[in-house]
């Protein structure tokens, strides 16, 4: 169920067991032509159909074997970039034992590897909306304050890679505020 299904339908907040709940942003937008149709964006563009459609009618116009395997290492690193897309970002809250932080890569529609991140709750000490700018633009962002006495205080940013509107990043906020949390 989405908390803000009608303005940011990327968002999703799922409860995957007894207090265990995901928080996930996709990597993917509204169509701008007014049909309310989802966009990824991690799709093959027609770029890249054009790029690998000339890689293979080079490869079969000059059918030496060095241009098969030039062209074939050209491809191999083509397809590993196209893998390398990020699909969705996730903050996952595990009930008095702390937060998991997940992206997860791959083609579109098919995640092939996620790298995951855990924050024990006993180190946390806050969660904070913070704002920079990129440009012209202010971009807000989620932090996660971890650290002890000994370490000092580190900030995890969370959804780092997508960085999902304000609205989104309020929404989930709220949600883990500690007067909202049940104690440890």
């Amino acid at each position: 169920m989405h908390p803000l299904p009608h303005q940011h339908p990327e968002f999703q907040r799922l409860e995957l067991a007894s207090g265990v709940i995901e928080y996930r942003v996709g990597n993917w937008t509204v169509a701008k032509d007014g049909s309310g149709n989802l966009m990824t964006n991690s799709s093959l563009s027609k770029v890249d159909l054009v790029f690998v459609a000339a890689i293979l009618l080079t490869a079969r116009l000059f059918a030496l074997k060095v241009v098969y395997e030039f062209w074939a290492v050209v491809l191999a690193i083509f397809i590993y970039s196209k893998s390398q897309r990020i699909l969705w970002e996730s903050l996952i809250v595990v009930q008095s034992h702390g937060f998991q932080l997940e992206t997860w890569r791959g083609f579109p529609n098919i995640p092939l590897w996620s790298s995951r991140r855990f924050l024990p709750l006993s180190d946390f000490q806050g969660i904070l909306i913070n704002e920079g700018f990129y440009g012209w633009e202010t971009r807000y962002y989620l932090v996660l304050a971890y650290g002890t006495e000994a370490t000092g205080t580190r900030l995890h940013v969370v959804f780092e890679n997508i960085l999902p509107r304000l609205p989104v990043l309020v929404e989930i906020y709220r949600e883990l505020q500690p007067s909202e949390r049940p104690s440890v």
